[in-house]
Protein backbone atom coordinates (compact mmCIF):
# COMPACT_ATOMS: atom_id res chain seq x y z
CA UNK A 1 0.00 0.00 0.00
CA UNK A 2 1.45 3.24 -1.07
CA UNK A 3 0.68 6.26 1.78
CA UNK A 4 -0.49 9.45 0.22
CA UNK A 5 -0.05 11.81 3.35
CA UNK A 6 -2.27 12.71 6.05
CA UNK A 7 -6.07 12.38 5.07
CA UNK A 8 -5.50 11.17 1.58
CA UNK A 9 -5.93 7.28 1.09
CA UNK A 10 -3.65 4.96 0.38
CA UNK A 11 -3.25 3.28 -3.17
CA UNK A 12 -2.61 -0.20 -3.55
CA UNK A 13 0.90 -0.99 -5.79
CA UNK A 14 -1.46 -3.25 -8.36
CA UNK A 15 -3.28 0.40 -9.06
CA UNK A 16 -0.50 2.22 -9.39
CA UNK A 17 0.52 3.59 -13.00
CA UNK A 18 3.57 3.10 -14.96
CA UNK A 19 4.94 6.24 -14.44
CA UNK A 20 4.76 5.99 -10.46
CA UNK A 21 5.58 1.91 -10.75
CA UNK A 22 8.71 3.64 -12.77
CA UNK A 23 9.23 6.50 -10.27
CA UNK A 24 9.12 4.03 -7.00
CA UNK A 25 11.34 1.73 -8.34
CA UNK A 26 14.24 3.68 -9.37
CA UNK A 27 13.89 5.50 -5.70
CA UNK A 28 14.15 2.44 -3.95
CA UNK A 29 17.03 1.66 -6.02
CA UNK A 30 18.84 4.78 -5.69
CA UNK A 31 18.06 4.61 -2.32
CA UNK A 32 19.27 1.38 -1.49
CA UNK A 33 22.83 1.46 -3.33
CA UNK A 34 25.54 -1.81 -2.81
CA UNK A 35 25.52 -3.63 0.02
CA UNK A 36 21.78 -4.61 0.47
CA UNK A 37 21.44 -5.33 -3.47
CA UNK A 38 23.11 -8.83 -4.34
CA UNK A 39 26.05 -7.74 -6.86
CA UNK A 40 29.20 -8.91 -7.84
CA UNK A 41 32.30 -6.40 -6.70
CA UNK A 42 34.74 -5.81 -8.64
CA UNK A 43 38.23 -7.33 -7.56
CA UNK A 44 40.41 -5.12 -8.12
CA UNK A 45 39.22 -2.41 -6.35
CA UNK A 46 39.10 -1.69 -2.34
CA UNK A 47 35.29 -2.49 -0.98
CA UNK A 48 34.98 0.94 -0.17
CA UNK A 49 36.15 2.75 -3.48
CA UNK A 50 33.20 0.34 -5.21
CA UNK A 51 30.69 1.54 -6.67
CA UNK A 52 27.16 0.60 -7.65
CA UNK A 53 26.47 2.60 -11.22
CA UNK A 54 22.40 2.44 -12.49
CA UNK A 55 21.72 2.46 -15.77
CA UNK A 56 18.88 3.96 -16.92
CA UNK A 57 17.44 3.88 -20.38
CA UNK A 58 14.89 6.66 -20.86
CA UNK A 59 15.09 7.46 -17.07
CA UNK A 60 12.54 10.23 -17.44
CA UNK A 61 9.79 8.09 -19.51
CA UNK A 62 6.33 8.01 -18.10
CA UNK A 63 7.22 10.56 -15.29
CA UNK A 64 6.17 13.91 -14.76
CA UNK A 65 8.67 16.93 -14.51
CA UNK A 66 8.49 17.13 -10.95
CA UNK A 67 8.90 13.19 -10.23
CA UNK A 68 12.04 13.26 -12.96
CA UNK A 69 13.90 16.75 -10.70
CA UNK A 70 13.48 14.20 -7.59
CA UNK A 71 15.21 11.38 -8.82
CA UNK A 72 17.60 13.33 -10.12
CA UNK A 73 18.36 15.07 -6.88
CA UNK A 74 17.89 11.92 -4.66
CA UNK A 75 20.80 10.38 -7.29
CA UNK A 76 22.87 13.61 -6.47
CA UNK A 77 22.64 12.85 -2.80
CA UNK A 78 23.24 9.24 -3.11
CA UNK A 79 26.50 10.03 -4.96
CA UNK A 80 27.39 12.20 -2.83
CA UNK A 81 27.64 9.14 0.02
CA UNK A 82 29.83 7.90 -3.56
CA UNK A 83 28.47 3.98 -3.37
CA UNK A 84 26.05 4.63 -5.97
CA UNK A 85 26.05 6.73 -9.25
CA UNK A 86 23.33 7.24 -12.26
CA UNK A 87 23.78 7.11 -15.76
CA UNK A 88 20.73 7.51 -17.74
CA UNK A 89 19.46 8.15 -21.22
CA UNK A 90 17.03 10.87 -21.19
CA UNK A 91 14.69 12.98 -23.86
CA UNK A 92 15.42 16.99 -24.71
CA UNK A 93 12.86 18.17 -22.14
CA UNK A 94 14.70 16.13 -19.84
CA UNK A 95 17.95 17.02 -20.33
CA UNK A 96 16.73 21.26 -20.01
CA UNK A 97 16.14 19.65 -16.11
CA UNK A 98 18.80 18.35 -15.82
CA UNK A 99 21.11 20.97 -16.48
CA UNK A 100 19.30 23.40 -14.07
CA UNK A 101 20.21 21.11 -11.33
CA UNK A 102 24.05 21.52 -9.68
CA UNK A 103 26.39 18.88 -10.05
CA UNK A 104 24.47 17.05 -12.78
CA UNK A 105 26.22 16.14 -16.20
CA UNK A 106 24.89 16.49 -19.15
CA UNK A 107 26.47 14.98 -22.56
CA UNK A 108 24.58 15.85 -25.84
CA UNK A 109 24.99 13.56 -28.46
CA UNK A 110 23.26 15.65 -31.12
CA UNK A 111 25.51 15.90 -34.18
Amino acid sequence: MLERGAGRPGTEFGRLADGELRFLALALVLLTGPGVLAVDPAAELLSARQALTVLADGLDRGLDRRQYAELLRLALLSGERGHIRLVAAVGEDAAGTARELPGVSVVDLSP
